[in-house]
C-alpha cells in the first residue's frame, strides 16, 4: 500500500516536472533540455544506494526511509518556487480532445514504445538486486553507479543528438539497445553489475 501511494507521487511529480521543463524549453533544444533535467534525477540513483547501504547498515532501514521523506518534505516546499508554464499551451491542451490525441496512430506507437522500454527499464532495476545476491554479490550498488555515470554523461555531452539526428531515429536505436542488455543480463554476475549498468544506462539516456 505504502510503495503503491509512492509511486503515485512519484510519477505525478515527475511527469509534471518533465512537461514544465519541455515547456519552458526552446522547441530546437527541446532533447537537450531534457536531458539535463534528466541529470538531477539520475544523479539521485548513484547517491542514493551510495548513502543508503553504509547507513543502514550503521543505524537501521527506518532512518534511511526517514531520511528520503524529509527529502520528499524538502522537493515538495521548493517546487511552490517553480515558475509556472506557458500559459499558451494550457490553452492549447484544454481546447483539443484528451481522446483524439491520445488515440493518433503516432501517439499510440509512442506509448507502446515508452510500454515495453519501461518493462525492461522495470525488469533490470527491480530484479537485479535479487539475481546479483543469489550470484554472490554482496552489494548492489555498483550497477546504479554506472547507470547514472553513463545516463549524465549522455544527457550532458550527447544530449543534443535527437535535436540534430531526429528523436524517432535515436529513439529506435535506443529502444532496440533496452533490448540487448536487457537480454544480456540474463548472464548477470557480481563482476559486471557495473558494466551492465553502464550500459544500461547509455541506452537509457539516449
Amino acid at each position: 500500500v505504502w510503495r503503491a501511494l509512492q509511486g503515485c507521487a512519484f510519477a505525478t511529480a515527475f511527469n509534471a516536472a518533465a512537461t514544465l521543463a519541455a515547456d519552458l524549453a526552446p522547441k530546437s533544444r527541446l532533447s537537450q533540455a531534457l536531458g539535463w533535467f534528466g541529470v538531477a534525477f539520475l544523479a539521485t540513483n548513484s547517491a542514493a544506494p551510495l548513502i543508503a547501504e553504509p547507513l543502514a547498515e550503521v543505524a537501521g532501514w527506518p532512518l534511511v526511509f526517514g531520511v528520503a521523506a524529509v527529502m520528499g518534505c524538502c522537493a515538495s516546499a521548493f517546487a511552490t518556487r517553480l515558475p509556472e508554464g506557458s500559459q499558451e499551451a494550457a490553452r492549447a491542451a484544454a481546447s483539443s480532445s484528451s481522446w483524439g490525441v491520445l488515440l493518433q496512430p503516432r501517439v499510440l506507437a509512442m506509448y507502446f514504445g515508452s510500454l515495453v522500454a519501461g518493462v525492461g527499464l522495470g525488469t533490470a532495476f527491480t530484479f537485479h538486486q535479487p539475481f546479483a545476491l543469489q550470484r554472490g554479490a554482496e552489494r548492489v550498488g555498483g550497477f546504479f553507479l554506472g547507470y547514472t555515470a553513463a545516463a549524465v554523461f549522455v544527457r550532458i555531452f550527447l544530449g543534443s543528438l535527437p535535436d540534430r539526428l531526429g528523436r524517432l531515429r535515436v529513439g529506435r536505436v535506443a529502444i532496440l539497445g533496452y533490448a540487448v542488455v536487457v537480454a544480456c543480463m540474463s548472464q548477470l554476475t557480481p563482476s559486471w553489475l557495473v558494466p551492465f549498468g553502464l550500459a544500461f544506462g547509455f541506452v537509457h539516456g539516449m
